[in-house]
């Protein structure tokens, strides 16, 4: 994927959905997958390259937790480093909360996202 060509259509495409969308993750997932499309990569592929090429909040979009896709977030800007991410699966969250003091605060929310998010 040629960077300069991958953005143009980046670009052209976010400006495209962001007139009829009034949420900027909802046109990001579509623009990935305009963007797969478009050049014949995965999905996995076009949301790095976007990350790559300075769209943050495509990190927060087309995650996969157990078996499922998350749904779409976003945070702060430089909220996070390019290796730590905001999902995390059932399984890890409990180990988590027995080994993390942090974690452990929070159980109680934990599992109320996990009953309104399956």
């Amino acid at each position: 994927m040629p960077r300069k060509m991958f953005k143009q259509e980046a670009e052209l495409k976010m400006r495209e959905l962001s007139t009829a969308s009034i949420n900027r993750l909802c046109y990001v997932e579509d623009t990935i997958n305009h963007l797969l499309t478009y050049f014949g990569v995965s999905k996995q592929s076009a949301k790095i390259k976007l990350v790559e090429l300075g769209y943050e909040e495509a990190t927060g979009t087309l995650n996969y937790v157990e078996g499922q896709y998350v749904l779409p977030y976003i945070w702060k800007k430089g909220a996070i480093a390019s290796n730590q991410t905001y999902s995390i699966g059932l399984v890890d969250a409990t180990i988590q909360m027995f080994i993390n003091r942090i974690f452990n605060e929070v159980q109680l929310y934990i599992f109320m996202l996990k009953l309104i998010f399956v």
